[in-house]
């Protein structure tokens, strides 16, 4: 019986070999957890657990939008009020979002009125987050406003300056629902 010698070179390379395997590994999994369970919420922590409803918010992954100024409000009948300034375009957009009164789904001609009268509105965006409907505010020297009426939130969006319907478009693509806590 002829006697194999293993040559101990050759174990510690091929052990080598597999610590390096197992880090990488290890560095790969690591990373898709980070990746998979980042905190992509703009809303501030402190203003989180307060929220009682889901808002739309630009992600922090967006890097042409950024979201600054978050403030939460009440309103009339203590409803509360998320706001916050978009930069987008080197433009200021003021957006303020809250629940939607029960009118826009208990009387059907509410939410026509209101964009007709209150909005004034004068086209309208799709996306795929919903309409923008455009209009003008006639209390502020008629300036453009957009208004979402999704995800159960009645949203408007005042930018600093006119957007055309491209730019209108692309801001409301960028949105994401963020959980409230």
């Amino acid at each position: 019986m002829i006697k194999v010698r293993k040559n101990p070179w050759r174990l510690a390379r091929n052990g080598a070999l597999i610590a390096t395997a197992s880090i990488v590994v290890v560095a790969l999994i690591l990373g898709l957890l980070w990746f998979l369970n980042r905190d992509t919420n703009p809303v501030p922590q402190d203003i989180r657990p307060a929220l009682t409803f889901s808002p739309l918010v630009i992600p922090t992954t967006n890097e042409s939008i950024t979201s600054t100024n978050f403030r939460l409000t009440r309103g009339e009948d203590d409803t509360q009020i998320l706001s916050y300034t978009i930069l987008f375009e080197e433009t200021e957009v003021l957006f303020s979002s809250y629940i939607q009164p029960p009118q826009f789904t208990e009387i059907p001609e509410y939410k026509d009125r209101f964009l007709t009268n209150i909005v004034l509105q004068n086209g309208t965006v799709p996306t795929a987050n919903g309409t923008i409907y455009l209009g003008q505010l006639s209390k502020q020297d008629n300036q453009q406003i957009g208004v979402m009426l999704e995800y159960g939130l009645l949203v408007f969006m005042q930018p600093e300056r006119p957007l055309d319907d491209t730019q209108w478009r692309r801001l409301g693509e960028a949105f994401e629902v963020a959980r409230s806590s």
